[in-house]
């Protein structure tokens, strides 16, 4: 299977090909990604080149605040609101209170 470098084509024969990775690349970095694809007929004309666009999501990103005192017996706030979801939206949120052993 042929290895996907940056700005290295990749001939094929066949019109779908395997997006691999190897030595060189180990995976795409979180984030929209651009592919090209020209044509090559029987004569050796070639097609103007035709691009599309893949977005390769990251894991979510959890991010926690609260107060850093609070009074005993007080109700106070956990924020996660600052958590994010890289090409995509949360969809929820799960507090756990960590008891030391």
């Amino acid at each position: 299977m042929p290895e996907f470098v940056p700005n290295i084509s990749v001939p094929s024969e066949k019109p779908i090909v395997d997006v691999t990775f190897g030595a060189t690349v180990k995976s795409l970095e979180p984030g929209t990604h651009t592919f090209q694809l020209v044509v090559v007929d029987d004569l050796g004309v070639s097609s103007d080149p035709f691009t599309t666009k893949v977005v390769v999501q990251g894991k979510p990103v959890a991010a926690l605040s609260g107060p850093p005192r609070v009074a005993a017996g007080q109700p106070f706030q956990l924020d996660g609101s600052k958590s994010s979801a890289p090409g995509g939206k949360i969809a929820k949120w799960i507090f756990t209170r960590i008891v030391p052993e």
